[in-house]
């Protein structure tokens, strides 16, 4: 499914549902589709079980944004801090990608060809009418703009013509950035993928996957580092703290 553009932060320090099975609704489509009993009781064990390990990594990974907020509005913290910080959290996924991996591998060694291609068919009518949901919504509301109220914070709070230029460039390089890696997570979802639908793919072929999602992370953090070192040394203590206020309601 497409990622709305002010879920893509959460979306990728958290992991979505690519980075699980690497295919939406897979537990939703054994569910219905795999008629035999004692596969399908074995497949829904394997989801219970393996879907209680998910909730722990991604309840970690929420208490490490409300800390990421936190550190945000204290000015002392170092671009290193932030660097360390993804770095831990990019890490963090390689290590659950592996996990991720093997649980995917295994469940559809278990399910049929034509369990799996009604999977897919389900998987894929859900996400048309989802696409053309997303769709609609651009028609009549017109482009999403998360960054709205930062830029108003920084017209608002920053004075000096010269620093506030400084600022809307370095919001704007970030915001590029941004939609940038939605445009990429979008297209790497997996019922769009001619490889993440396949039943026989591979170890590697995931791999190939988790790697070029921890890429679109390390490209995200790389712009949220800049956007903050600017701010830092553009901003006073009283406008950096307004500005960051607004900020943090983007992740």
């Amino acid at each position: 499914m497409i990622v709305g553009i002010l879920a893509l932060f959460a979306t990728l320090f958290g992991g979505g549902s690519i980075d699980t099975y690497f295919l939406d609704d897979l537990d939703k489509g054994v569910k219905k589709y795999v008629t035999d009993k004692d596969r399908r009781k074995d497949l829904e064990k394997t989801f219970k079980d393996y879907e209680k390990s998910v909730k722990e990594y991604s309840k970690s990974n929420s208490k490490k944004i409300k800390e990421l907020k936190k550190k945000n509005l204290d000015k002392s913290i170092t671009a290193q801090w932030y660097k360390n910080f993804f770095d831990d959290n990019v890490e963090g996924h390689i290590e659950y990608q592996e996990e991720f991996i093997e649980q995917r591998l295994l469940i559809q060694q278990k399910i049929t060809d034509g369990e799996w291609d009604q999977i897919i068919a389900m998987a894929s009518k859900k996400q048309t009418k989802q696409d053309e949901k997303a769709e609609k919504k651009l028609e009549k509301h017109g482009k999403e703009n998360i960054f709205k109220d930062v830029e108003v914070a920084i017209v608002k709070h920053v004075p000096d013509e010269d620093r506030k230029i400084t600022l809307m460039n370095a919001l704007t390089l970030y915001e590029d950035t941004y939609e940038d890696v939605a445009e990429a997570y979008n297209y790497l979802n997996a019922n769009d993928s001619k490889v993440l639908v396949d039943r026989s793919v591979t170890r590697g072929e995931l791999e190939v996957v988790g790697a070029a999602l921890n890429k679109l992370r390390e490209e995200l953090y790389a712009g949220y580092i800049v956007f903050f070192v600017v701010l830092k040394q553009t901003a006073t203590d009283e406008e950096y703290r307004s500005i960051v206020k607004a900020f943090n309601k983007t992740i």
